[in-house]
């Protein structure tokens, strides 16, 4: 057999992706297969494309992504302060005879945690593969006051809340 671009040359082998015949000149291993340099030069080229595809697609990403988390998060802050707020407020109106002071500042502490993983889980859980499967279609006000009523709390009680958070604290600390 004879090299595709030396026909005068004896072929060692042939190219891997397109399957020309390769002279001792011609033939170049790469990762352990020997590649024209036509194929090289294309390797090459969807490589770079992929890169540039890949920058564009994460620093749009990122120019988005900021101040919509940014928001996120504060209203996570301004949700949990308000209602927070109401429910301490009631808990410390109880008697003494039905709560202590320590069991007061304790379910204040509790209920606080609760509210702000009540938030983060439905985030959580909106921005799931499954959940956005849900959003992306219409969905019925059942579905709607099941997953905010119980899957979203369990979710983010459960670290999805802490996990979503950090993470979104990650993206405002990357974009800055």
């Amino acid at each position: 057999m004879k090299c595709f671009y030396h026909p005068d040359q004896d072929a060692v082998g042939m190219c891997a992706r397109c399957g020309k015949a390769l002279c001792s000149a011609c033939a170049e291993d790469v990762g352990g297969a020997l590649l024209c340099s036509q194929c090289i030069a294309l390797l090459r080229e969807e490589e770079a494309v992929r890169q540039e595809q890949e920058f564009v697609e994460v620093e749009a990403r990122r120019r988005l992504d900021v101040r919509h988390v940014k928001k996120i998060i504060l209203w996570s802050w301004i949700i949990t302060v308000v209602l927070g707020t109401i429910l301490v407020v009631a808990l410390w109106k109880e008697r003494e005879e039905v709560l202590s002071v320590a069991d007061k500042f304790f379910m204040a502490i509790l209920w606080i945690y609760i509210i702000w993983s009540w938030y983060w889980g439905f985030i959580f859980v909106a921005n799931s593969r499954w959940g956005r499967k849900i959003f992306g279609r219409e969905i019925s006000g059942c579905l709607m006051i099941i997953l905010w009523l119980f899957v979203a709390p369990c979710a983010g009680f459960f670290g999805g809340g802490i996990y979503k958070y950090l993470q979104y604290r990650k993206i405002v600390k990357e974009g800055e």
